[in-house]
C-alpha cells in the first residue's frame, strides 16, 4: 500500500499537535536587536488542512508591535509588554525567572540614573578641624599665633629697613659729614648757640686711656637731643681721627621732637692719635637696655651728672671730657633737623647759611676747641685756626 504524500510545509511553519484548531506550541525565535525571543505562533482553520504562517512579531522597537494570538487573531500590545509576557512564559517552562530590558528602556534607565561621584570628593565628608576637638583647636590658634608674631617681627623688620634705621651709612654722607670745607667751619663760628661746656674744678683727676685724654659720651638712641648732638660730634671728632661702623638710627617716633634723623655709636669704633673716645649708648630707640656703664664709669656719671652741674641730676647726653669739661644736655634743640633725611642734612653742610649746618658745625666748633685744649692743640691745622682759637678764649675758666 503507497504511503500518502506528506505536505510541504512553508518555512517556519509548524505541525499541528492537537485537533483542528488547536493552537500548537510557538517556536522560539531570536530577536536580533536585544536577545529578547518572540513567539511565530501558527493556526490550522477547521475546514483546511493548510497550515497557515502566523506573521512573526515586528522587531520594531515602537509602540504597536503586532502579534498573531492562539486563535489567529491579530492583536497590537507594547513592544516592551509583549516582549517582557513572552519571556516569562519561556522562561516558566524553563523552570526559570528571567526579565530582561528593552534596548529602549535600559537607555533611558541609563540617562536618569546619578553619575557615580568620584573619588576625590570624598574631602567633603572629611570634618573641619574646628570640629575635631579642643586639643586640634587649641594648635590651630597657637600656630596662628606663631605665624602672628613672625609676621609683626617682620614687619617692623621691614619698616626699620625701608626707614634706614641701623644700615650702614651711605658713603656719600659719610663723606660730607667729615669733609666740611674749612670755609663753613670759619663762617659759622661757635654758631647761634651758647656754649654748653662746663669747667672742672683743676683737682679733678684727668680721665685718659693708652695715654691719650678719654672723651665719655653717655646717651640713648631713643634721644632727640642726644641725636642732635651727634651730628656734631661726628664732624668734630672726624677732624682729629676716624670714625668706622656708623650706622643710622632715629631718635624715638614717641618722644618730642621724634623720628629726629642721626647716628648711633653702638658696636662702631673710632681710632686716633690724639684722643680716645669712648660712647655708652644705654638705651635703643625703644628705650630697652642696650649697653651698661662700668663702675668707673658710673662714678664718673653719679658725680658730674648731678647738682651744681645740672639741674636735672642723670640727664643725657652726657658728654665728659678727660676731667676738664663736662657738657649736660643738648647743645641745641633739634627743630632745624625736623623732616630732614640724612643726606639732606649731610649735603647741607656745604652752606652756612642752613639752619640745620649753623646749628650742627657751632656744636662741633665748641668740641673741637675743647679737645684742642685736651691734647696740647693737636694738630695744628686744626687748632691754631682764627676760629678755634676764639671759642679757646670764650671757653668757661676751671677753678
Amino acid at each position: 500500500m503507497a504511503k500518502p504524500k506528506r505536505t510541504q510545509r512553508p518555512a517556519g511553519a509548524q505541525r499541528a499537535a492537537g485537533g483542528a484548531g488547536s493552537a500548537t506550541k510557538p517556536r522560539q525565535t531570536t530577536n536580533g536587536l536585544n536577545g529578547a525571543k518572540s513567539s511565530a505562533v501558527k493556526a490550522t482553520p477547521t475546514t483546511s488542512a493548510a497550515t497557515v504562517k502566523a506573521p512573526a512579531a515586528s522587531r520594531n522597537g515602537s509602540n504597536g508591535t503586532t502579534g498573531i494570538s492562539a486563535s489567529g487573531k491579530a492583536t497590537s500590545v507594547n513592544s516592551v509588554n509583549s516582549v517582557n509576557s513572552v519571556n516569562s512564559v519561556n522562561a516558566a517552562s524553563a523552570g526559570k525567572t528571567t526579565v530582561r530590558e528593552h534596548p529602549s528602556r535600559l537607555a533611558s534607565l541609563r540617562e536618569r540614573a546619578p553619575a557615580p561621584r568620584p573619588q576625590n570628593r570624598r574631602r567633603y565628608a572629611v570634618k573641619p578641624w574646628w570640629q575635631g576637638g579642643w586639643g586640634v583647636a587649641l594648635a590651630g590658634i597657637s600656630i596662628l599665633l606663631i605665624v602672628g608674631i613672625f609676621a609683626f617681627i617682620a614687619y617692623q623688620a621691614n619698616q626699620a629697613s625701608a626707614a634706614g634705621i641701623d644700615s650702614s651709612v651711605p658713603p656719600s654722607v659719610i663723606s660730607q659729614v667729615t669733609h666740611v670745607p674749612s670755609s663753613v667751619f670759619n663762617t659759622v663760628g661757635a654758631g647761634p648757640n651758647p656754649i654748653q661746656m662746663q669747667g672742672l674744678p683743676s683737682s679733678t683727676p684727668p680721665l685718659t686711656a693708652n695715654g691719650h685724654p678719654e672723651i665719655l659720651f653717655v646717651g640713648g638712641e631713643y634721644c632727640p637731643y642726644c641725636a642732635a648732638e651727634r651730628w656734631g660730634m661726628v664732624v668734630a671728632l672726624s677732624r682729629f681721627g676716624t670714625f668706622k661702623n656708623l650706622r643710622l638710627m632715629k631718635s624715638s617716633h614717641t618722644d618730642v621732637y621724634p623720628d629726629t634723623n642721626t647716628f648711633t655709636f653702638y658696636q662702631s669704633s673710632y681710632t686716633s692719635k690724639y684722643i680716645v673716645f669712648t660712647p655708652v649708648e644705654i638705651q635703643d630707640r625703644n628705650q630697652q637696655q642696650l649697653q651698661t656703664l662700668t663702675s668707673a664709669q658710673q662714678q664718673i656719671v653719679s658725680t658730674y651728672d648731678n647738682s651744681p652741674y645740672t639741674q636735672s641730676p642723670g640727664s643725657i647726653p652726657f658728654t665728659y671730657y678727660g676731667g676738664m669739661y663736662v657738657a649736660i644736655g643738648a647743645p641745641f634743640i633739634p627743630t632745624s633737623l625736623q623732616g630732614l633725611s640724612w643726606q639732606q642734612i649731610a649735603s647741607g653742610l656745604s652752606d652756612p647759611s642752613n639752619a640745620a649746618t649753623q646749628d650742627i658745625i657751632g656744636t662741633a666748633n665748641q668740641i673741637t676747641a675743647v679737645v684742642c685744649v685736651m691734647d696740647n692743640q693737636q694738630p695744628g691745622a686744626v687748632c691754631q685756626s682764627p676760629t678755634i682759637q676764639q671759642i679757646e678764649k670764650k671757653l668757661p675758666k676751671r677753678s
